[in-house]
This record gives C-alpha cells, structure tokens and sequence, in this order.
C-alpha cells in the first residue's frame, strides 16, 4: 500500500515558479555548487549564471508567512525569500556566518522594493536579528507537493 504525505504547517505556497536575483550576495565557495552550478533543496535553488546568483522558489515551494510580524501583502515576497535562504543555510549548504546578516538585510529590501512603511521594515528587521535563529532554520521533516 502506497503512503499519502501532507502537511499542514505551511500558510502559503508558491504557484508558479518565481526567481528574485540576489544583489551584492556574499562569496559562495566553488565547491557548494553542483554540476549544474546549483545549490538545491527541494522546490528551491540558487544558480550562478555568470557573475549573478538567482534565487528560484519553484511551484508549490510552501512557507508560513510572517513569522514575528503582520502579514501582509508587501511581505510575502521577502519573507518567503527570506525562509528559502534560512533553510538553505539550516541545511549547512550556506555557511551562517556571513549568510544570516546578508538574509536579514536582503528581506528589508525587498520589503522596502513592494512598499513596506519604514518604521515598520525598523521593526521587522530588529525582530529578526533578535529572534531569528543565527543557525538559520532547522530541516524541514518533509517535502511534498500538494
């Protein structure tokens, strides 16, 4: 008999495949990338194409929204960004040091790029440095489309 695997833990997920360029983005090591000069997990990935790192949240790629703050729409963007790269360093395949910092930062631009008011990208920003974890995320127990 054949399992059937859900989830419930995420609020949102990714219906077509977005990619978001990773501007000014620490140094990667030659050796973190794969043949396909990618760092994958499922239904995410980085690639280098020539100078440039792009981000790529394929279909279906699930994530929880606003973690420490109101959700709203000039936050999904960067928070769903945001939760990518902190598995990508959760699963070691990011080193936390100097990745974390340069996540953190690069959430409050894109929250600032779709209009986040800046007293509130000040708050968000405080929230997770102080209570993100500096490790990054831990594994996720499952992967699985819908």
């Amino acid at each position: 008999m054949d399992k059937i695997y859900y989830t419930t833990s995420y609020k949102y997920r990714v219906s077509r495949t977005f990619s978001v360029e990773l501007f000014d983005c620490p140094w990667i090591p030659t050796a973190a990338w794969d043949e396909n000069n990618r760092i994958s997990m499922p239904f995410a990935y980085l690639k280098k194409v020539g100078n440039d790192v792009r981000l790529t949240l394929e279909k279906y790629y699930g994530w929880d929204g606003a973690t420490w703050a109101l959700d709203s729409k000039n936050f999904r963007r960067g928070s769903a960004c945001h939760d990518a790269l902190l598995e990508l360093i959760g699963l070691g395949k990011l080193s936390a040091n100097p990745w974390k910092l340069w996540t953190d930062n690069f959430l409050i631009k894109l929250c600032d790029q779709d209009g986040m008011w800046w007293p509130r990208r000040r708050w968000v920003y405080r929230a997770v440095r102080m209570l993100g974890d500096p490790k990054g995320s831990k594994k996720r127990k499952e992967y699985c489309a819908p």
